[in-house]
């Protein structure tokens, strides 16, 4: 959304995080395909997503910029006075979890405003679905291996599944599809306990895109924590480190697609939702750099055994590949 906006270098820094040498037309294009999926009525059950600009009172917003906002992003533009802050932080919670059945709230809180804020881009997305295949009602408590001076006490679930699997000498790589198989949970799990950290810095987006594909389904035994993660993030360090700069910077940002006065970002938050529990949330051989896949079992061979006992990768992913969450899981 901000992107929109953007002119100068500060569009030039925001495209090169979002899809280096990509059209920016194009880039809006993808973004509003994401936004028509996620909003179509097949996956309003399950996954929902928000956009929402909130501007102060004395900014004049170009009609160009709000009428693009609605068209790729379906967004929603709201005139506040930042001032006021604690009655902004209210509206804004109260829009969210409305919006979220009641799933986020407390997005924002009032000491975020004052009257130097010009605008707040506020996204807030909720996955929530049922298994295609349901763990087990029992669950039992047990230790997770959190790190090597940490344990904590977990309820772990198991099922047998016949679903996409691979491994190798780093890490076992499963599928846990979602009813209806719309969306899919992709977990990566360490082969050694405490080497998630490493695996991260290792993997490319491209390798985890490729394992999807190309992975064989098989019986597996699944054990894996039940868990409910809740992320709230003021998204401004993380843009930097992707080299977005001038956007947050007074003197440097170039908004003058937004509105011909000069404006800087304050304020990105992004908060999410996932729950996971027992009712929701498949080799000749090949290899694909470096990995090797499992070949086709024999029924006299046991089902390998994915055991989620200590930090792991977790991804949630529709049918077209499209990353949605991804996250870590350590306790």
């Amino acid at each position: 959304m901000a992107l929109l906006g953007a002119d100068g270098n500060t569009a030039k820094e925001i495209q090169s995080a979002i899809a280096n040498g990509a059209n920016i037309d194009d880039i809006h294009e993808h973004f509003s395909y994401i936004n028509d999926f996620i909003n179509n009525n097949i996956n309003q059950d399950s996954l929902r997503m928000v956009n929402k600009v909130y501007f102060d009172e004395h900014l004049n917003l170009m009609d160009a910029y709000k009428n693009e906002i609605k068209e790729y992003y379906n967004g929603n533009f709201e005139l506040v006075n930042f001032s006021d802050n604690e009655t902004v932080a209210f509206n804004i919670n109260k829009f969210v979890a409305d919006f979220t059945k009641n799933e986020i709230q407390n997005l924002a809180e009032p000491q975020m405003f004052d009257n130097g804020t010009a605008m707040v881009f506020i996204n807030a997305i909720l996955f929530e679905k049922n298994w295609a295949s349901p763990f087990k009602s029992q669950s039992w408590k047990t230790k997770f291996y959190s790190s090597q001076n940490s344990t904590t006490e977990v309820s772990m679930m198991e099922k047998e599944i016949y679903s996409r699997y691979s491994e190798n000498e780093k890490y076992q790589f499963l599928e846990l599809p979602y009813e209806n198989n719309l969306f899919s949970m992709f977990l990566i799990l360490p082969r050694k306990q405490f080497e998630l950290s490493k695996i991260l810095k290792d993997i490319k987006v491209t390798e985890i895109l490729d394992l999807i594909t190309l992975s064989n389904p098989v019986n597996v035994n699944v054990t894996i924590p039940q868990f409910s993660i809740e992320s709230n993030i003021n998204l401004q360090n993380t843009l930097n480190e992707l080299n977005i700069n001038d956007a947050f910077n007074s003197m440097k940002a170039n908004f003058s697609n937004l509105s011909i006065e000069k404006v800087f970002i304050s304020k990105i938050v992004h908060k999410a939702v996932i729950k996971v529990s027992e009712k929701g949330t498949k080799a000749a051989a090949a290899t694909l750099g470096g990995l090797q896949y499992i070949a086709k079992y024999e029924s006299t061979i046991k089902p390998p055994k994915f055991i989620a006992d200590h930090p792991f990768l977790y991804l949630i992913v529709d049918q077209h590949k499209h990353i949605h969450f991804i996250g870590t899981f350590y306790n």
